[in-house]
């Protein structure tokens, strides 16, 4: 015998009250009474709790995906699915794609679910997923609105880009944004991307593909408007884009004008002999005349010495159509002439250019921490004075400063500050051999000097003359007599405490480095 029953059911989540019409089999016997069928919401049950589709397509499809799982304490097994209201747009399918009726789930396990929307026309498609499980209903909530999607369309922000009067030969431009204002993702080309003296770049000028990607639903994409005026003259241009199967244009104008003309108040910076460790600058003034003049860039022509600096540069033409700058010259390294050329361009292309030129010295007297001046009283011979750092081995590739190794790189590595300097080196007789330390930067320094070669027949007797300045202490002059070619004076070695140098000479004349020496005197 079958029985149809009416069963009222309460709605918690949203306090309404539904009819469920249902066939219910029973046997002889069954109870008369109608059960309660309690609405429960997805919280504990479902993750996520809530699925939304937002817009679809109609006659599309979309799937989301949830995790239906067994909190309670018994098995549950889902007897029916439905939907309130009623609602044709959803499938649900288990992980393995099947429907849910007789799906059973043993306490804490857990079934991965598809659902599927599919809406057949235009509308709000909200409803609530209802799982039939014994004695409940569970619910899920859905949304979904379904429309009409439109095919991608471009957008262009701005539409039209009018130049003010610009100088022949400079180039701006202005940022453009293409956005696809359609519901699907079109292939973004650019039809036109030049025209005149009009082009489109990406953005920050760099070039363009002709097909420059995908752009999915309301995505947008950067491009740069330029105009270079080649001629006086007023320019139009219409520069046309694709998305998909549809176009936009761009409308741009502008107006080229004659640029004014820059004059400097020097062709050239003499700035003659400067002391290593220090700084000298010298001002440059520039005017503008005749038409507009915008400033580019000041920069240095390619093989220009690196000793020469722009402190700080202007920010363009004041009030007066002038701006100003200083070059600095930064005297480092070895004794030295130096060129170079500094550039003032303008945004349209004109240069105008300053000669310069500087010769580094060596530091200025008693300006650094340790100075050696090696003479000796012969003609035709070569002494050469060695400064060898913290104990370190005579002629060592990187620890000894010499003819061969003028200004190694000691203490702390890059800071020329505290490298020494072999600022002079004199190879036909007398001298002198100059050798400069600014800084000490090591635990001690060594000095020697080697009688390294001779252009006569036999080497002359010689007395060699060292002066020894170092900051804080008396002057020192020491000589000693070197008979032998590749004989080596041994004058002592300097200790750094507390930044301040101690000397403690040696006095001695040894043979050990006579293999070092020109091939002479060996």
């Amino acid at each position: 015998m079958t029985e149809l029953k009416v069963v009222v059911r309460r709605d918690l989540q949203r306090g309404l009250l539904g009819v469920g019409v249902g066939l219910w089999a029973v046997g002889l016997g069954a109870c008369e009474s109608d059960p309660n069928i309690d609405r429960v919401p997805s919280s504990g049950f479902f993750t996520p709790e809530f699925l939304d589709f937002g817009v679809v397509g109609v006659g599309e499809t979309k799937e989301l995906k949830t995790t239906f799982r067994n909190t309670s304490g018994a098995s549950m097994t889902v007897l029916d699915v439905g939907y309130d209201p009623d609602n044709s747009a959803y499938v649900v399918r288990d992980e393995n794609m099947g429907t849910l009726p007789n799906l059973t789930l043993r306490p804490g396990s857990a079934e991965d679910l598809t659902v599927r929307c599919s809406p057949p026309a235009e509308g709000d498609f909200g409803t609530t997923l209802l799982l039939a499980v014994q004695d409940r209903e569970i619910e899920l909530p859905l949304r979904a609105i379904a429309r009409i999607l439109q095919p991608a369309r471009p957008v262009l922000e701005p539409a039209s880009v009018t130049f003010q009067e610009i100088e022949v030969g400079r180039d701006v431009s202005q940022r453009i944004t293409i956005r696809n204002a359609g519901d699907l993702p079109g292939a973004l080309k650019l039809i036109k991307s030049r025209e005149g003296p009009f082009s489109m770049t990406a953005a920050g000028g760099g070039l363009l593909a002709p097909n420059v990607g995908v752009l999915d639903p309301g995505e947008a994409y950067d491009l740069e408007l330029h105009f270079r005026p080649a001629d006086v003259a007023r320019a139009t241009a219409e520069l046309t884009v694709e998305l998909g199967d549809e176009s936009a244009v761009l409308q741009a104008s502008g107006t080229g004008q004659v640029p004014g003309e820059l004059s400097c108040n020097t062709s050239a910076l003499a700035f003659g002999s400067v002391p290593r460790g220090t700084a000298v600058r010298r001002p440059v003034v520039c005017q503008a005349t005749g038409g507009p003049y915008a400033l580019a860039a000041i920069r240095f022509a390619p093989g220009s010495s690196s000793v020469f600096k722009v402190p700080a540069f202007p920010a363009g033409l004041d009030q007066n159509r002038q701006f100003g700058f200083e070059v600095e010259v930064d005297a480092v390294g070895l004794p030295d002439d130096h060129l170079g050329r500094v550039e003032i361009v303008a945004a349209h292309g004109a240069v105008v250019g300053i000669g310069l030129s500087a010769r580094v010295e060596p530091p200025l007297p008693g300006s650094t921490d340790l100075s050696l001046s090696l003479s000796w009283n012969s003609t035709g011979t070569d002494f050469d004075l060695h400064l060898v750092r913290s104990g370190r081995d005579l002629f060592s590739e990187v620890d000894d400063c010499y003819f061969q190794n003028k200004n190694p790189d000691w203490g702390a590595p890059g800071d020329g500050g505290d490298d020494p300097y072999l600022d002079r080196d004199d190879t036909d007789g007398f001298g002198p051999e100059a050798l400069n330390l600014s800084r000490v930067g090591e635990v001690s320094y060594d000095a020697y000097v080697q009688f390294f070669n001779y252009a006569g027949t036999s080497p002359p007797t010689t007395t060699a003359f060292l002066t020894i300045e170092s900051r804080g202490n008396p002057t020192r002059m020491l000589q000693a007599d070197i008979f032998g070619c590749g004989d080596t004076w041994v004058v002592g070695r300097f200790t750094v405490s507390g930044g301040n140098l101690s000397f403690t000479p040696a006095g001695q004349i040894v043979d050990t480095y006579r293999s070092m020496a020109n091939v002479k005197c060996r």
